[in-house]
């Protein structure tokens, strides 16, 4: 009786899950490494009915230092840089992605590294060509 008893009951469970809606998924507003970027004016880039449209986006630099007894830590990164145009004949990005650095100092000794940073841009013409 107990198997016929938790099938009905997890029949039941899966129904009533089934005929749940479907969580909406938020519209997407940016790369994220872009930082505290504006979502609303990156939504109105991308909506907009002009055929010129542009949006920039700069990142500032910080730092952050974290003490223990035993040494501290401080992690730093640039600032960095987004473009982004569309126009009749197509769309361009020029990002420059932020190096980012730390060192820890402890009694025996330190350590430390540091990763440049970069630029890229890439065009995408318009289809069909005009």
């Amino acid at each position: 009786m107990r198997p016929i008893l938790r099938l009905l009951v997890l029949t039941v469970l899966g129904l009533g899950a089934v005929g749940l809606p479907a969580a909406a998924q938020p519209p997407w507003d940016g790369p994220p490494w872009v930082g505290n970027y504006d979502p609303r004016a990156y939504r109105q880039f991308l909506t907009s009915p002009s055929p010129y449209r542009t949006y920039l986006r700069l990142t500032p630099s910080y730092s952050a230092t974290a003490y223990s007894p035993f040494g501290y830590q401080t992690y730093y990164s640039g600032p960095g840089y987004l473009e982004q145009r569309i126009t009749p004949w197509g769309f361009e990005n020029y990002s420059v992605v932020p190096g980012y650095g730390g060192y820890a100092v402890y009694p025996y000794g330190f350590n430390s590294y540091y990763v440049p940073g970069y630029t890229y841009q890439y065009y995408l013409p318009a289809w069909p060509p005009r």
